[in-house]
Order: C-alpha cells, then structure tokens, then sequence
C-alpha cells in the first residue's frame, strides 16, 4: 500500500488500505507504525498522525526510529511531530 501511495496512485492505496482494514479484526499490534507510514506517504498528515499517536501509546519498538524513517519525512516539519518526539523524550539526535 505504501509503495503504491509514494508511486502517485493513491486511488489504489487507499482501495488496498480500505479493504485490508476491512479484513482486520482485531487490530494487530505494528497495525499504528505502519498505517502511519502508509497515510504519511498518502499526504493525510491527520491520519498519520493518529495512527503515529496509537503506535507511541502501545509503546511499539520501532518508534525511537521514527525521525530516521523515510516514511516520515513528510511530517518532519508538522508542529505535532516535533510535539510527538518532545513527549516521547527521545535523546536528540547527532
């Protein structure tokens, strides 16, 4: 799905992204890192960050990364990601 939103079709990504939810019960555990790359790569920086905010509450282990995923660089300069990192505590980077 992310491949297909970073491509430019984004109808497809969100045909894929929809009937994948669809299938989901009950929601898995990496379910917010990822479909926060995936609505990230879609350009709803609203969604992402919804799903990012899931993903920090479950405590999943990619998250210290996130300022180093490619994924997220189009959040990177969105108040709420420096907001989001600043309440994670995450040391700064170098």
């Amino acid at each position: 799905m992310r491949t297909y939103a970073q491509a430019g079709r984004k109808d497809e990504a969100m045909t894929l992204l929809t009937e994948d939810l669809g299938q989901r019960q009950p929601r898995g555990r990496w379910e917010g890192w990822f479909l926060g790359e995936i609505y990230a790569a879609l350009g709803n920086k609203d969604e992402a960050f919804r799903w990012l905010e899931a993903a920090v509450k479950e405590r999943m282990t990619f998250i210290p990364w996130m300022r180093q995923n490619p994924a997220y660089t189009p959040l990177r300069s969105d108040p709420r990601f420096q907001d989001l990192v600043g309440r994670m505590q995450l040391p700064e980077m170098r």
